[in-house]
Parts: C-alpha cells; sequence; structure tokens
C-alpha cells in the first residue's frame, strides 16, 4: 500500500518539474534570455555561490553537468 503513494509522489514531483521546465523554456524564448535555461540559475546556486550562473563558463559547466547526470541515470 505504501508503494502505491509513493509512485503517485514521484509522479506529482516529476509532473511539477517538467511544468516547471517548460515554463522556463516558454518565458527563455518570449524574452530572449536563455540564461534562464542555466542549470545553476535553475537550481538557485547563486544563493550559496554569488556570480555562479553567470559568464560562458557557467554555462559550459551547467551543460557538462546536466550530461553527466544524464549519463549516471542512464545506466
Amino acid at each position: 500500500m505504501k508503494t502505491k503513494y509513493i509512485k503517485a509522489l514521484k509522479k506529482t514531483v516529476l509532473f511539477y518539474a517538467i511544468l516547471h521546465l517548460i515554463i522556463l523554456l516558454g518565458y527563455s524564448v518570449y524574452t530572449n534570455n536563455f540564461k534562464l535555461l542555466n542549470l545553476f540559475n535553475i537550481l538557485d546556486l547563486e544563493l550559496f555561490f554569488p556570480n555562479i550562473p553567470n559568464g560562458f563558463m557557467s554555462d559550459i559547466f551547467s551543460v557538462l553537468i546536466l550530461v553527466i547526470i544524464y549519463i549516471i541515470f542512464l545506466k
């Protein structure tokens, strides 16, 4: 019986995460500001590390971390 609730919770979290990314993508296209899609910006890491979402290297590291996490989940 517990697994039914855990599965529902996982699906709910996944649904809202996907919805959040769709809204961010739409707003990024609308405002032509693709910095909003930077992983560090999405996770609000600038609260702990100021200026982390700024600059070209931040964009490179953001994509690199995203790919690494994808590969880890793929296995």
